[in-house]
Parts: C-alpha cells; structure tokens; sequence
C-alpha cells in the first residue's frame, strides 16, 4: 500500500508538473502575442506617418498648383496689356497710313501743278521769242518809219511779261521747294512706319513666343494635373492596401486570438478534469486509509 501510495503521489507530481509547464507554455505565447501586437502597433504608426508624408507632399503639390495658377493668371495679364499695345500700335499705323496717303496725294496735286506751270513757263518763253521777233521787225521798221506809240506799247507789255515770268518763276522754285520737303516729310514718316512695322514684327514675335509659352504651359499643366490624378490614385490605392493589410492582420490577430482561446478552454477543461480525477483518486485514497486506520 505504502508503494501505491507513493505511485500516486508521483503521478500526481508528474501531472501538476506538466500542467505548470503548459501554463508556462501559455504565457510564452500570450507574450509572442503581445509582442506581435506590439509590432503591428508600430507598423500602423509607420504608416501614419508615411501617411502624413502623403498628405504633406498632397499639399506641396496643392501649393504648386496654385503658384502656377498665379502665373497664369500673370501671363494672361501680360498677354492682355501685349493685345492693347498691338492695337494702339496698329491705330497708330492707320494713322501714319493715312497721313502718308495724304501726304501722297499733295505731293501728286504739287507735282501736276509743277507741271502746269511748267507748261505755262514754256508757252510764256515762246511767247517771248515771239515778242522778240516782233520787237526786232518794229525796231527795223522803227529805222523806216517812226512807229513809238506800237514800241511802247510792245516795251510796257514786255516788262509786264517778264514781271510775269518771274512771278512764275518763283512759284515754281517755291513748288520745287514744297515738293522737297513734302518728299522729306514723307521719307521721315515712311521711316516712321518702318520702325512702327518693325516694332509690330517684334511684338508679333513676342506674342508668338508668349503663345509657344502658353502652350508649353499649358502642356506642363496638364502633365501636373495628371501627375497629380497619378498620385491620389496611388494615395487611394494605398490607403485601400492599407486597410485591406490592416484588416487582414486584425483577423489573423481574431483567428489567432481564437485559436488560443480554444487551446486555453481546452487546457482549462483538460486542466478541471485532471483536477476532478486528483480530487477523487484524493477521496479513494482518504477512504481507503480510514478503512486501513479503522481495520487495525
């Protein structure tokens, strides 16, 4: 008897042993759990943080957004005060334009009037000649016959002819003299429409230079815009991963929270039952030693 007994209390050693070591067991895991989700703690801070240099760079590009929309704004501002320059500049031209064509048409009125003074100074000259040849036939015939009264009148209209001829004669170099300096003006004003001409090319220049600007701006713009489109899709798409990991680890953490749960149910029943077969083995043991005690 004395040998069962200790039989029994080794077994009974043995078994509280093992179940000291499956709690032990138990707590290493319950440890690894919280180590786990420890590191699934910090693995959710480093993606705040990654998402808080999303958002930041989000609102870098924002900012840069509307640095470009200012420059836009300014370039079109540029490009309006470029149009009403071009348009003073083209009324000017009209102006010049018109002034030029007035000027034309006085230098051709000028020049038919030269002409016809010109004309007249010629039919004057052969009127002259022809005076001349009369004056010469009266002043022979003035050595035949005394003719004064036709000599004199032939001398008063030959002075008045030639106070004439210088009346004529003065015009013209006052004409020739107009025509000079209308031929002046127009080249001064023809200059004048060279250098407006030239300044309308240099600003049609400009303004092409400004619309390949625009466009390459333009251009540059809708890169951005799809640079940025490009990101919030990532941002989304990674924000989506992001749960669906988050999601995924929490029920890995749920299935593995269960699975230990059950481990733990099933120790603790297994744990009860070895409990209620000590207790009652105990029990055996204690009735057995009363009969033994009760027998001697």
């Amino acid at each position: 008897m004395p040998t069962t007994s200790k039989k029994k209390e080794k077994k009974q050693h043995q078994q509280q042993h093992n179940l000291a070591s499956r709690a032990k067991e138990f707590e290493s895991k319950e440890k690894e759990f919280e180590g786990r989700a420890i590191e699934l703690e910090l693995t959710e801070k480093r993606l705040k943080g990654r998402m808080k240099d999303v958002k930041s760079k989000e609102k870098q590009f924002e900012v840069r957004a509307k640095e470009l929309e200012s420059k836009e704004k300014l370039f079109e501002s540029r490009m309006k005060e470029v149009e009403l320059k071009e348009k003073e500049i083209e009324g000017q031209m009209q102006k010049l334009k018109s002034k030029r064509d007035e000027f034309e048409g006085q230098v051709k009125e000028f020049e038919l009037e030269k002409k016809h003074f010109e004309s007249k100074v010629k039919e004057l000259k052969s009127k002259e000649m022809q005076f001349g040849g009369r004056v010469k036939v009266l002043e022979s015939k003035e050595k035949e016959v005394v003719f004064e009264d036709e000599v004199k009148e032939l001398g008063t209209k030959m002075e008045h002819f030639e106070g004439w001829v210088k009346e004529l004669s003065t015009k013209h170099r006052f004409f020739e003299s107009r025509v000079k300096e209308l031929g002046s003006k127009l080249k001064q004003h023809e200059g004048r429409v060279k250098e407006f001409q030239s300044k309308e090319e240099e600003l049609k220049g400009r303004v092409r230079e400004f619309e390949s600007k625009e466009k390459e701006f333009e251009g540059r713009v809708k890169e951005f815009e799809s640079k940025e489109m490009e990101f919030k899709d990532r941002v989304r798409e990674f924000e989506v991963k992001r749960m669906e990991m988050h999601l995924k680890e929490l029920k890995s953490k749920e299935n593995l929270l269960e699975a230990q749960v059950k481990d733990l149910e099933s120790m603790q029943n297994e744990f009860d039952g070895e409990l209620k077969e000590i207790e009652l083995r105990e029990n055996q043991y204690e009735a057995l030693m009363k009969s033994f005690q009760r027998g001697n």
